[in-house]
């Protein structure tokens, strides 16, 4: 859909810039308004906008980076296909701490919801396919395992001590 709205965008303008293009500069103005004026400047920054706010909307940065690694990323990305992080605000089992904690500060990872598939990128950038889970329990219990068999990510377990 981005893909389309950008090419489209494109479109507009390079239309827009054919037309009347020795008609010179637009007629300036005194007023400190900078508002789009053109058809074609109030696409595209509706078009930002939207683009901008659908990607803010559906990624979860972690809470903390994993510093001392030297890898590619400083943490992990959870994407998943749950449409909001209502279902992480739960409790982790015999915790009182909640799935979106465990997994954004704990595990160092980021989610982004309303994805295509379940999938867990790592810090290397390896990309392990997760189960489609049914609810935000076992995509996090399913993720806590699969870093807690990971190199680094065991160390992480360690000091949370959690079951999985």
């Amino acid at each position: 859909m981005k893909k389309l709205l950008l090419v489209l965008s494109l479109f507009l303008l390079i239309c827009a810039c054919g037309k009347d293009s020795d008609a010179g500069p637009p007629p300036s103005s005194n007023s400190t308004d900078n508002s789009a004026s053109t058809p074609v400047e109030k696409f595209d920054l509706a078009l930002s906008a939207q683009v901008n706010s659908q990607d803010s909307i559906n990624k979860y940065e972690p809470l903390r980076l994993k510093e001392e690694l030297g890898l590619n990323r400083r943490y992990r990305v959870l994407k998943t296909t749950f449409k909001s992080l209502d279902g992480f605000q739960k409790y982790y089992p015999g915790t009182k701490i909640t799935l979106e904690r465990i997994l954004r500060y704990h595990f160092y990872t980021a989610i982004h919801i309303n994805q295509k598939e379940n999938k867990l990128i790592s810090m290397d950038l390896t990309e392990f396919p997760l189960k489609n889970n049914t609810s935000e329990e076992k995509i996090t219990k399913e993720t806590v395992k699969l870093i807690g068999d990971m190199f680094f990510g065991s160390n992480e377990l360690k000091v949370i001590s959690i079951q999985y």
